[in-house]
């Protein structure tokens, strides 16, 4: 069993899924999410497991997240939280009746810490907003990366489309409305 991550609970303040983590594989764009999260992030041990098998399954993209995992890899900044408390588990377990394993333990682990979730599931993302948690996604970050002058907007809009071409169901072809 993996140890409690290196960057202490009290600064971590958003948890990620699989599906943004994917999309930013997907896109060899991992270290755009560095960039801005690093020392502030963490994932679950059950998103952990999805890309594993995604690994496992031929999709060799996820490696670059399985490279930035801390645990395992001493180096990584994306932490592993484990679900420890009774609170978080039970939460699992209750929204593990309508979520993935992945969503669900990292919506139990947001509500729990107060942390921000970044998911692209709309299933997920409603029932985050039921339980006042703050949500981002693949789009929101993109936002993010060029409003803080990491990446120009048509980069990042370069990055979309080729996340759009690799399957991300985005809900804009462009970024310049939002910007």
């Amino acid at each position: 069993m993996p140890k409690t991550p290196e960057t202490p609970q009290a600064q971590l303040s958003i948890i990620f899924d699989n599906t943004v983590l994917s999309n930013f594989a997907a896109a060899d764009k991992v270290p755009l999410l560095e960039q801005i999260y690093r020392d502030h992030a963490c994932t679950t041990l059950m998103v952990v497991d999805e890309i594993q098998d995604g690994l496992d399954a031929g999709y060799q993209h996820l490696k670059t997240v399985a490279e930035v995992l801390n645990p395992p890899h001493s180096t990584g900044w994306l932490s592993v939280l484990p679900l420890e408390s009774s609170q978080e588990q039970a939460l699992y377990i209750e929204l593990s009746s309508s979520l993935g394993a992945g969503e669900a333990s990292c919506l139990a682990a947001a509500i729990a810490h107060g942390l921000a979730l970044a998911t692209d599931d709309l299933a997920a993302r409603r029932r985050a907003t039921r339980r006042n948690v703050q949500l981002t996604g693949t789009i929101g970050i993109l936002v993010r990366l060029v409003r803080e002058g990491h990446l120009p907007l048509s980069e990042a809009n370069s990055v979309l489309t080729q996340m759009i071409a690799l399957r991300y169901r985005s809900p804009v072809d462009s970024l310049n409305d939002l910007i």
